[in-house]
């Protein structure tokens, strides 16, 4: 029978098979920066060891673990999404706007958010916030929980109008070395971490279409 499927918040993770030699490479980089620079928390609803958010020392990592951590991934999920949906991604041009590192001891927690940010122009073409990612680079424990949702009061198609739809990692694969890609409006939250030094990547990415 005639069906159409409308464009939906496609989450999607995948491990990253250098993954120890990025992470023997760039820990040292960032313990470096977060010793010898005073980064401040701008998040006033979550707490962090160590966040470079607002920094402007985030250039820690290379053209090639760039293209490993995030170029990669957001293509194979592309082409994962273009051949399997309906509906497709058709963006044209896109550009590493930021990446960071956060670094989490026991108990510290990041609150519920999400990363749409303002359109940019560079070369009078306008660029969106289009995906945003994480990459584990360190969690010794692998219990850590990051928990995804669909925005609040947003009504979930077929279900209960009071129903929200939300995703958590626990039974899963997601474990150090692993980058999660999700669109940039995705909100998202983690829950206090159970063991100290976990640190991740976070990045942003803008697209034109």
């Amino acid at each position: 029978m005639p069906h159409k499927q409308f464009p939906c918040k496609y989450l999607y993770w995948q491990k990253i098979e250098d993954h120890e030699n990025i992470k023997n490479d760039v820990l040292p980089k960032i313990y470096n920066l977060n010793n010898n620079n005073t980064f401040e928390n701008p998040f006033e609803l979550c707490r962090f060891s160590s966040t470079s958010f607002s920094s402007k020392h985030n250039n820690f990592l290379t053209g090639e673990q760039i293209d490993k951590i995030i170029w990669t991934p957001i293509d194979n999920m592309i082409r994962e999404i273009n051949e399997i949906y309906d509906f497709k991604i058709n963006t044209k041009r896109s550009i590493l706007k930021e990446y960071w590192f956060n670094i989490y001891n026991k108990g510290d927690f990041q609150e519920f958010h999400e990363h749409m940010e303002d359109d940019i122009y560079i070369n009078d073409k306008i660029y969106h916030s289009t995906f945003s990612g994480i990459y584990i680079i360190n969690d010794e424990s692998c219990k850590n929980k990051i928990c995804f949702m669909d925005q609040l009061n947003l009504n979930v198609p077929y279900n209960s109008p009071k129903k929200t739809y939300s995703f958590q990692f626990e039974n899963s694969d997601y474990k150090e070395g692993s980058v999660l890609i999700f669109p940039s409006s995705l909100y998202h939250y983690v829950k206090p971490v159970e063991n100290n030094n976990r640190i991740t990547i976070a990045f942003n990415v803008y697209s034109t279409y």
